[in-house]
């Protein structure tokens, strides 16, 4: 459906990043899951930032069904264990993390900035609230610049997180990764309760997350739903996407 994806078992994954870690340059990650595919099919200027990312690491069951309907074998990482492993390897290494917040998210700075120092105590980070088009002010720009982060989240949400790392990608030369995660943060502080594991095992995360948040219906529905069919329809009938 015009968006590669980058099939690594959890081992292979670290490698990379500890490699991204200890370079001169900076690396971008995304964690598509089928909301980004969908995106992606008339949204050029994001499926080019998904196929020109560092990594781009499937996330949502729907990925993983679709892969194996096409012969392949996909190794899931979602974006919420992926912000857990980092902030938790930003801290033992001591390695400062931005995080680019989202004003109208359930957490705001402040909320996020108290949590964050309650769980892990020991983190080096710096956290800057922006509206959905990721515009910073110039103090903004000078506080991040100065601080001199190596990891940059953004919980913008897709596309909009993306648009925003593609855009200042090279902005802060201290940066060496840059990874969009929506509402990682929500479950990683325990804003919103995650399904537990047995229902992540069985792909049905989708399905708790709709009691916990009647309102992501439409969202949910594009996922699961719409996303199955246009893949159906893909599949049956290939097309070059433009």
């Amino acid at each position: 459906m015009g968006v590669r994806l980058t099939n690594l078992n959890n081992h292979e994954l670290w490698t990379i990043i500890e490699s991204y870690l200890q370079s001169s340059h900076n690396h971008l990650i995304v964690t598509a899951n089928p909301e980004f595919i969908l995106t992606a099919q008339n949204d050029k200027k994001f499926r080019d930032i998904l196929n020109s990312a560092d990594l781009a690491l499937p996330d949502g069951v729907g990925l993983i069904l679709a892969a194996r309907v096409c012969g392949c074998k996909l190794q899931r990482h979602t974006g919420a264990d992926l912000t857990a492993d980092l902030i938790q390897y930003a801290q033992q290494h001591n390695l400062p993390i931005a995080i680019i917040n989202w004003r109208g998210g359930l957490l705001s700075r402040k909320e996020l900035s108290l949590r964050l120092q309650q769980q892990y105590p020991h983190l080096n980070y710096l956290v800057e609230d922006v509206k959905k088009s990721g515009q910073l002010g110039r103090r903004q720009v000078k506080r991040l610049t100065s601080f001199k982060p190596i990891i940059i989240f953004s919980t913008l949400g897709a596309p909009w997180q993306e648009y925003f790392l593609d855009k200042e990608r090279d902005t802060w030369p201290s940066c060496r990764l840059m990874i969009g995660v929506g509402g990682s943060f929500d479950f990683l502080l325990g804003a919103i309760a995650r399904a537990p594991k047995i229902w992540r095992h069985l792909g049905l995360e989708w399905l708790w997350r709709l009691g916990q948040q009647p309102w992501r219906f439409k969202r949910i529905w594009r996922a699961v739903i719409v996303f199955s069919y246009q893949f159906i329809i893909w599949k049956l009938n290939p097309r070059k996407i433009k």
